[in-house]
């Protein structure tokens, strides 16, 4: 119980806020709805939503919000201090695993928690001003942060992975894992885009074109993991070196056999024939299972990965529910914490300079961002046009 405790003590910050932050959310999408018809209605007529509408959307709602108690403490502050709150735990919770070094990976934890801090605190003064040099924080801190996530994505995977065979080695692992794991975020968001898409939430903001782009990256990634993973094998087959080719021996044993072909065929031959045609990327009975699929094939790919290590002979299937329990516990807790941040705020970002071209309209206002004076804006007045829908 204390190895378990010691493994998975970060995922305790959130799970005492699981039901409440579940019931928030659904409060806040029917709240939300009518707000986002409005402010379609307004950029359709080329106007700027009044700053009352824009407050509305961005304050957590529920059917109680005349009521002047509950009024008094949102507008207290409540939710930003909590915000700082549940970050900041986690934040100590990453600096603490750092500094104790766990597993291995402390320098991996201080970057984490870092970047963490800093486009949090960037995020939330943002929503108090609108302020642009907010904006452009981020965007620094987004430029290095991606060189520090494939970093610390390659050092997790090969301290935590790899390293249980640590005679073996692939300088390609870091990036074998990157694109298996790009490629199930991007089946989940492209689930979750066309569920808010079609229950109201974000119908404004959203056409057709980026489900395409959702598609084309998952169909891309298909095709790239596909990649990394044949060159690996194919230049340790080729080589013959007994120091790298018996991490793939020991996965021949067995059931580990029909594993691999699994992986093959699941995850590589599957979606790329599912996902040929340009049509059927936007079809959501068609990507929906193909979107739960990537999930399985994920697991299927991280049980090849580190199985074999304690089951050499074949996959433990009575060992099976345990993974599941293990992720249907993570998976729930890290649910949890998505269904609170977004019933805490709206549901896509109200002042990023950018939204209006997302919702398919040419709106010229200039600005320090978008490089334009500031003076020009008076001849613009009138200049917005409608450039394309959800068909």
């Amino acid at each position: 119980m204390f190895d378990f405790f010691n493994r998975y003590w970060w995922l305790l910050f959130p799970i005492a806020f699981f039901v409440y932050g579940a019931f928030q959310s659904w409060l806040s999408y029917r709240s939300n709805r009518e707000t986002l018809d409005l402010i379609k209605t307004y950029a359709a007529s080329g106007r700027e939503p009044p700053p009352e509408l824009l407050n509305r959307l961005s304050k957590r709602q529920n059917f109680d919000a005349d009521d002047a108690a509950e009024r008094s403490r949102r507008n207290s502050g409540y939710d930003c201090w909590y915000q700082v709150v549940l970050f900041g735990m986690l934040c100590v919770g990453f600096t603490y695993a750092a500094f104790a070094n766990i597993y291995g990976a402390g320098e991996a934890f201080t970057i984490v928690a870092f970047v963490m801090a800093a486009l949090s605190a960037a995020s939330l003064a943002q929503d108090r001003d609108g302020a642009a040099r907010h904006t452009y924080r981020m965007r620094r801190l987004s430029a290095g942060g991606i060189f520090l996530f494939a970093l610390t994505l390659t050092l997790a995977a090969i301290l935590w992975m790899k390293g249980l065979m640590y005679e073996w080695f692939s300088t390609m692992y870091g990036v074998y894992y990157f694109a298996g794991s790009v490629w199930m975020t991007l089946g989940t968001v492209y689930f979750i885009t066309m569920l808010l898409h079609r229950n109201g939430t974000l119908t404004s903001v959203l056409h057709e074109h980026q489900f395409y782009f959702l598609g084309s990256l998952m169909f891309a990634f298909t095709v790239f993991y596909a990649y990394i993973h044949f060159s690996q094998y194919f230049i340790i087959w080729n080589a013959n070196l007994p120091e790298e080719t018996f991490w793939y021996v020991l996965r021949e044993k067995g059931t580990w056999w029909y594993v691999g072909l699994a992986l093959i065929f699941g995850h590589f031959f599957l979606p790329f024939l599912a996902m040929l045609r340009i049509d059927l990327k936007l079809t959501f009975a068609w990507m929906t299972p193909l979107c739960a699929w990537t999930w399985v094939m994920h697991y299927v790919d991280m049980a090849f990965n580190v199985h074999p290590v304690l089951h050499p002979n074949g996959y433990p299937f009575q060992w099976a529910w345990l993974d599941l329990a293990c992720a249907a516990l993570m998976g729930g807790l890290l649910l949890k914490a998505f269904l609170k941040d977004f019933a805490a705020h709206p549901p896509y970002p109200l002042r990023d300079p950018r939204l209006s071209e997302a919702m398919g309209y040419v709106v010229l206002h200039p600005s320090p961002i978008s490089g334009g004076d500031l003076d020009e804006v008076d001849e613009l007045n009138g200049a917005a046009e409608p450039k394309g829908g959800v068909r």
